[in-house]
């Protein structure tokens, strides 16, 4: 441990010799230790270091040049300039205006918003906690008891931390339930799989029994769905997710006047997307399977990607590598030392790699793909990501028109025919379309960095801020009527819901549907697929230690002077910034009367 934060940045050259400082490192690291000092830091008004110190190492980890660079603005908006709302005393004068520099120049180079870039200010802010925070707490009674605590063994998730409220959905092997975390009272979402099944689903390659998983352990992202904890019984392998509330996309065409959605929804819907698509892109990922349904709306109006059993690599070192470090047996295993190497590695990923199986829906699916169905396996050519672009045009159309470009249509020939637009779509939309629905994927728009760029800077986007979308920050045109949530558990156990489905199982298999029998364990030998399925989510980790709500509540704050015009802020003079301002200003029409509403 020692070592690794030797060489990790986080600590002031010649600190390491000091057991002290150490022990201070070390508390930092561990999510008990983080939970106790940063109680111990807002009780005697000391908090702010704290915060800092640990939205950089959030920073620090994040494997993507957009959401790095967007997450970079943040830190430097909220801790770090001149007026800043948790302005940090410890920056030198010089280290903040190199800072301003590195962000200035970010605008036209992403990738110079590196790891190292809040090195300087993440050691002074250590020493000031050191100082200010460390030594009182060493003596206060929150130490012992973080010292005792420590000593337990660490909690594991287990079917018994959740209330089981309501069934959302099932499949042939699966159940999605939604549930209650007992300790922070989190609403989420439980996928329950059967091993065994799981084992017969993917019985030429088990070693890809948990791409899934491994996808949503590392693809943290704000408009991905994530996964705050993965366990597994001897028979069931589960997965616990964001529960998003308002449906998807799809269903958003259905219940919109005239069955489609209006180009203000569109924008900040795609826009979104195009994020989420890069940051599979960059961790060297293809989704394959983009379509409105899975793009799930959430309460707050941002969406997200849903589903990513679809999901597959197009480079070496991803997180779907079976020799990836991320994969061992640690419940904790989205730690920074894991995840780092995203930053180098991922921006060298080889653009020309081609993928040769098939993956999608009919009439989503890229001519490069279509393609394969009538080719055998040895002489087909394959895709590459940019599929994913392809498929983006599909759905942008959809969400506008209510209809796919290629309705029904599967055959490489009806694919490349013209596309007809509705007289009520503007130019920049449709020309935003056709440039996606380029039949050639090396000009279709997104396919390499420089397109990815073009993509962004596309007409269709004015007013989009990507920095701050990338974080957020960026209020959303519409926000739906969220239903509240039910509170009252429908079944008092896990046991209970599994007779609940046990009963419906019984009605299926009288009327003649195979059902699979969920008491059955797989092999000791089988069971060895699963020995790194459990997870526990660091930003979850936050929550239940009771560190994330303090947080949020300062970033909230924040977030608003951002939305109102912060004073001192250049953007805001800027047509997107008056693009933000207008629809904060509008904030209380979209809630009443559903401001963006279709057309």
């Amino acid at each position: 441990m020692v070592e690794k934060f030797e060489k990790d940045g986080t600590l002031p050259a010649g600190v390491d010799s000091d057991p002290e400082h150490m022990e201070l490192r070390t508390i930092l690291e561990d999510p008990v230790g983080q939970k106790y000092i940063g109680a111990f830091a807002k009780k005697t008004l000391t908090h702010e270091s704290f915060f800092a110190w640990t939205e950089i190492q959030e920073y620090r980890s994040i494997p993507t040049a957009d959401y790095q660079r967007g997450m970079a603005m943040h830190i430097y908006q909220k801790y770090i300039k001149e007026g800043a709302i948790l302005q940090l005393g410890c920056v030198k004068p010089a280290d903040r205006q190199c800072i301003k520099a590195v962000l200035d120049q970010s605008k036209y180079d992403a990738s110079v918003t590196n790891n190292q870039l809040y090195d300087k200010v993440q050691q002074a802010v250590f020493i000031e906690m050191y100082h200010n925070t460390f030594q009182r707490f060493k003596v206060s009674d929150e130490y012992s008891e973080m010292r005792k605590m420590l000593r337990e063994t660490y909690n594991r998730v287990c079917l018994s931390d959740f209330d089981y409220i309501a069934q959302i959905g099932e499949g042939g092997f699966g159940r999605v339930v939604h549930v209650r975390k007992k300790s922070t009272m989190a609403h989420l979402a439980m996928k329950i799989q059967l091993k065994t099944a799981l084992l017969e689903t993917f019985s030429d390659d088990p070693n890809r029994i948990d791409n899934e998983r491994r996808v949503l352990a590392a693809t943290y992202h704000p408009f991905i769905v994530g996964m705050n904890y993965a366990f597994q019984t001897e028979t069931l392998a589960i997965m616990v997710l964001d529960l998003v509330t308002c449906g998807d996309l799809q269903e958003a065409i259905n219940q919109a006047p005239n069955k489609r959605l209006n180009e203000v929804r569109v924008q900040f819907y795609v826009a979104e997307i195009i994020l989420a698509l890069s940051h599979l892109h960059e961790l060297g990922l293809m989704f394959r399977d983009l379509k409105p349904c899975n793009v799930l709306l959430g309460q707050d109006g941002h969406v997200k990607l849903t589903d990513m059993g679809g999901v597959a690599e197009f480079a070496k070192g991803t997180c779907l590598d079976p020799m990836d470090s991320c994969s061992g047996s640690s419940p904790y295993m989205m730690e920074i030392g894991g995840q780092r190497k995203g930053n180098t590695e991922a921006r060298k990923l080889s653009q020309s790699h081609r993928r040769r199986s098939i993956m999608g829906t009919h009439g989503y699916m890229a001519p490069e793909m279509v393609i394969l169905l009538s080719q055998p396996r040895a002489v087909r050519k394959g895709y590459t990501k940019a599929v994913d672009f392809w498929s983006l045009g599909v759905t942008m159309y959809k969400l506008l028109t209510g209809v796919r470009p290629f309705e029904n249509k599967r055959f490489l020939n009806e694919i490349l025919t013209e596309v007809r637009f509705p007289p009520y779509m503007s130019a920049e939309a449709k020309d935003l379309v056709i440039r996606l629905l380029d039949g050639n994927e090396h000009r279709r728009l997104g396919a390499s960095p420089e397109l990815l760029a073009e993509l962004k800077a596309h007409p269709f986007f004015n007013g989009i801020d990507w920095v701050r979308l990338s974080v957020r920050h960026m209020i959303p045109p519409y926000v739906p009527d969220a239903k509240p949530l039910e509170q009252t558990p429908q079944y008092a156990s896990f046991d209970a819901l599994m007779e609940a489905y046990r009963t419906q199982d019984e009605a299926d298999r009288s009327g003649g549907t195979p059902m699979c029998d969920w008491t059955q364990k797989p092999s000791p030998a089988d069971q060895r697929f699963f020995q790194s399925w459990d997870f526990i989510s660091m930003q979850t980790l936050k929550i239940e230690m009771g560190i994330a709500n303090e947080m949020v509540s300062h970033d909230t704050n924040f977030k608003v002077r951002q939305l109102m015009g912060d004073p001192g802020d250049s953007s805001k003079a800027s047509p997107r910034g008056v693009f933000i301002l207008r629809h904060a200003n509008s904030m209380s029409a979209s809630r009443g009367n559903k401001l963006g509403k279709s057309m």
